[in-house]
């Protein structure tokens, strides 16, 4: 608009330029009309450098807002789906989702290690519903867990009248177990953004554990303890974690034949299945994240090589905790790891080696050393 208003008004100026130019050429510029027309001249003249010097001083101003945004957003958002992650970042920021409504006696001073466990996600398909369902028995009853506090977010993605009853009742519930965020029609990927690193560390977590919707925690598929895991990474000092994994395609996150006293192992690659994050290996993670290409697969293939060896992550380690074993796809449903997931993944290096002049290494996952018992 101020663009547009500039070009009327010069214009305007160059019509009476003209005028006058002619008034001087015939020695007339003291008649009224040439008098008129040069007090018309720079009374445009004036208007112009005014509206010139406020749309710099506007642009200015947008150009600050617009840096000083969290960079983690920056260009990888559509209109759509700004509008839901700001929806979520309240969701986040309220009470409900940091657990204060879980346990009223929870205050700042609690010492507790904090952690947020996220499901992925409610859908159409009723056998990954269930599996959602029944894994959100290893959360227990109450946000306290011995010396961790373990938040609970649940992701859906369908509309409402295609949700359980069980989760529309939990989310009556005053001491529901768990925060609902609704997304409809959201990606995967688009769900893995939604979890700013910024507002994470905000709310003072120290870890993040992501559930996928086909991966089976409890009996008689899994045995997945939330605190043994948690334990595992303080003790072992690690910035990524999982149980090992049953029927993967990565045959190495397999559970192994342990030596005496051996309870994990040092891998370079963990899949995205149900994996857990200290708060500074996620932020790396996310770096990865790139909706411009939405399939969401090959994260957990590139964080090695890009947050590990490139040294983002200060000694980091990748653990896998044999002792304890979760199973992918128990009911052989469908996979989504479609042909069309695969080009993202490749298009996605691609732009980033062209544009960027950042190269995605893909890691096996391949055993580093084995974890003992009680090893420092």
């Amino acid at each position: 608009v101020s663009a547009y208003r500039i070009i009327m008004i010069f214009n305007m100026l160059r019509r009476e330029s003209k005028k006058y130019s002619t008034c001087s050429k015939s020695n007339d510029v003291l008649t009224p009309h040439c008098y008129c027309s040069r007090r018309k001249m720079f009374f445009f003249s004036f208007l112009m450098v005014c509206f010139v010097l406020c749309t710099i001083e506007v642009g200015m101003k947008t150009c600050s807002l617009v840096n000083s945004k969290n960079e983690e957003n920056h260009d990888f958002l559509s209109t759509m789906e700004t509008d839901q992650l700001n929806g979520l970042e309240n969701v986040l920021k309220s009470e409900v989702a940091f657990g204060v409504r879980h346990d009223m006696n929870f205050t700042q001073t609690d010492e507790r290690i904090k952690a947020l466990f996220v499901f992925l996600s409610i859908g159409n398909v009723q056998e990954r519903v269930k599996i959602i369902e029944d894994n959100l028995k290893v959360l227990g009853t109450s946000a306290n867990l011995g010396r961790y506090r373990v938040d609970c977010l649940i992701f859906s993605y369908t509309s409402y009248s295609n949700e359980p009853k069980w989760l529309h009742d939990m989310e009556k519930d005053p001491k529901a177990r768990c925060t609902i965020v609704r997304i409809y029609g959201g990606r995967y990927s688009l769900f893995l953004k939604t979890l700013m690193p910024s507002l994470l560390r905000e709310a003072g977590y120290n870890y993040l554990t992501i559930s996928l919707d086909d991966v089976s925690l409890v009996p008689p598929y899994g045995n997945y303890n939330v605190t043994e895991i948690f334990d595992f990474m303080e003790h072992y000092k690690l910035h990524v974690s999982s149980p090992a994994i049953n029927n993967t395609s990565h045959a190495r996150l397999f559970p192994t034949t342990l030596a005496p006293m051996q309870i994990g192992r040092l891998v370079k690659m963990i899949e995205f299945q149900t994996i857990s994050f200290r708060t500074d290996a996620w932020a790396c993670q996310y770096e990865l994240i790139d909706l411009k290409y939405p399939g969401g697969w090959g994260l957990d293939v590139w964080f090695y090589d890009y947050c590990i060896l490139s040294g983002r992550l200060r000694e980091g380690r990748m653990g896998l905790l044999d002792t304890m074993q979760v199973y992918h796809n128990p009911h052989g449903l469908e996979s989504t790891n479609t042909k069309e997931a695969s080009r993202f993944m490749d298009k996605q290096e691609r732009a980033w080696n062209e544009e960027k002049g950042i190269r995605l290494v893909q890691q096996r996952a391949a055993t580093i050393s084995n974890i003992f018992l009680f090893e420092e």
